[in-house]
């Protein structure tokens, strides 16, 4: 209830209409079999204006609680509802969404249209472990995906009269021909999975997948339309981003340097704050993942760190990459504790640069 999108509007109704005398937030407490962050409210009909709601967090078991930050009722918005907030405005750096950069997506659903096709088949019918003249789209599902890359893939039927046509959610063809794309398991259980597709992997909303705004640059369907929109697209949504805008700043950021920061503990930490299930991730629950923008050159310590794990997974798919792994976390927090000045400092010449931010992590992880 707190994450989910139809939650907004009565949060905000008991914030008007009812004084909220406290809020149990029991994420690590199993009440319910079902795999949801808890949260118990109580409410009185009463005037909350000049009321101060009590928040509380249980850790462990149920009554073994820690008190959270609170403040005036008036004051508040719908994210008192959220047991943290772990969002751009508490780091020192400049961060932008993940969804200003990336176009968010399940993927398409391989069984027959209900409407079109109903019955006629089903997903095992248009895949198969080998590839062959029909069956020619390397294609994947949550289970096929792995930390930093797919494990496998299996290969769908494609250009056919029914694939992909007339399967259910056929999604769009571009989707699946960008050069590199990032997907995440759906439902990946209590830490994420996520990996570099440079395959044009076909995948199903088993999985999330991320595409940077600029990729799909002149595409235009009423997929991307409920995203965003160019100015002067039909209907007017001026509620929507201009995609001119989101391309424009999805050109600073690297696929690699996004999954490095979406691979980091600190990215771990906001969706474990901020996601709705204990198992799944949800599209929604990725949107607001803060990304630090920052220039080329700082980003780019991050994607050197990645092709190397990247190159690690390929070689040996078992191979050892924790130290890796750590470095990067180190690089991530570095760049979420930046203050402002330092983020905007005009770009340095790469071979200074490249020293520089090389050195400070080798020396953090002494």
């Amino acid at each position: 209830f707190c994450h989910s999108k139809y939650a907004q509007k009565p949060q905000e109704w008991f914030l008007k209409h009812a004084r909220i005398l406290r809020l149990d937030f029991c994420a690590d407490v199993k009440i319910f079999d079902a795999a949801v962050h808890n949260v118990i409210y109580f409410f009185q009909k009463a005037n909350g204006l000049c009321w101060k709601p009590e928040r509380r967090v249980h850790q462990g078991s149920f009554g073994n609680v820690m008190m959270l930050q609170s403040g005036d009722q008036k004051d508040m918005t719908h994210r008192v509802f959220f047991p943290e907030e772990i969002t751009g405005k508490n780091l020192n750096c400049k961060t932008v969404t993940l969804d200003t950069i990336c176009y968010i997506s399940y993927g398409l659903r391989p069984n027959s249209d209900e409407k079109e096709a109903k019955g006629e088949f089903t997903t095992s019918d248009v895949v198969t472990p080998t590839r062959d003249s029909i069956h020619c789209k390397p294609y994947v599902e949550g289970k096929h995906l792995g930390p930093w890359l797919p494990v496998t893939n299996l290969w769908i039927e494609w250009g056919t009269n029914r694939a992909p046509s007339r399967f259910c959610r056929p999604t769009f063809p571009e989707l699946y021909k960008v050069p590199e794309k990032i997907l995440a398991q759906r439902s990946p259980g209590p830490d994420p999975v996520i990996c570099l597709d440079k395959n044009c992997l076909v995948f199903t909303p088993a999985s999330v997948g991320f595409v940077i705004w600029h990729e799909l640059s002149g595409i235009r369907n009423k997929s991307l339309k409920k995203a965003a929109r160019y100015r002067g697209e039909n209907p007017p949504r001026p509620d929507l981003p201009k995609r001119e805008e989101l391309e424009a700043i999805s050109r600073r950021f690297s696929a690699k340097y996004l999954l490095g920061v979406m691979n980091s503990s600190a990215a771990r930490n906001f969706l474990r704050a901020n996601r709705r299930s204990n198992i799944h991730l949800y599209p929604d629950d990725w949107k607001k993942l803060p990304i630090p923008d920052v220039p080329q050159f700082k980003q780019q310590p991050i994607v050197e760190l990645v092709d190397r794990i990247l190159e690690a997974k390929k070689n040996d798919p078992s191979a050892e990459i924790s130290q890796m792994e750590h470095q990067i976390d180190l690089m991530v927090s570095q760049l979420y504790s930046m203050d402002i000045q330092e983020n905007n400092t005009v770009e340095e010449g790469p071979s200074h640069a490249s020293a520089r931010h090389h050195r400070q992590p080798g020396a953090k992880a002494g």
